[in-house]
């Protein structure tokens, strides 16, 4: 029996090794776009929740002191909103998935200042924002390549306030 072959050879189907090569190649470059601009977009959010709760807080303390005409709770030591009936710090603080500490300094029968620190595990540490009674808001503190603001909140690593 004769062979018969065929002029042009079959080619095999699949992918040749430089096709999977530059497949390789642009998903990598598009993670090397899209991680950092993602982790950007993840940190601004932290960024604005702990702006959210300086807020909350300070409007609990302007209430406080309507009702009570003192930022000072009951015992004169701490802040009207960390009374023990009403404990708004620790109730922030105790959120397992929270990005920043929240503390209120012991304050005066007219002052005080809210602090917020940024946790390292979550990827916050050096970010230290504050508000006080004249609702002054300062970024204190900024990891290295962020700018700090006396008289705003830093949401990007421009300058740029809240």
């Amino acid at each position: 029996m004769q062979r018969i072959h065929s002029p042009t050879p079959v080619r095999e189907a699949g992918f040749t090794l430089i096709e999977m090569m530059i497949v390789v190649v642009i998903v990598a470059i598009l993670a090397a776009i899209a991680i950092p601009s993602y982790t950007d977009f993840v940190m601004r959010g932290r960024l604005m929740d702990a702006h959210a709760k300086l807020g909350d807080l300070r409007g609990q303390m302007e209430r406080y002191f309507l009702d009570n005409r003192t930022y000072q709770d009951t015992s004169g030591a701490l802040c009207g909103i960390d009374d023990a009936a009403i404990n708004m710090t620790a109730n922030y603080n105790a959120d397992g998935g929270r990005s920043f500490d929240l503390t209120c300094a012991a304050a005066t029968p007219t002052t005080y200042t809210i602090t917020a620190t940024g946790i390292a595990a979550k990827g916050m540490s050096g970010f230290t924002f504050t508000v006080d009674q004249a609702n002054v808001r300062a970024t204190t503190a900024a990891p290295a390549g962020w700018t700090t603001s006396a008289n705003c909140w830093v949401v990007r690593k421009n300058g740029d306030c809240s």
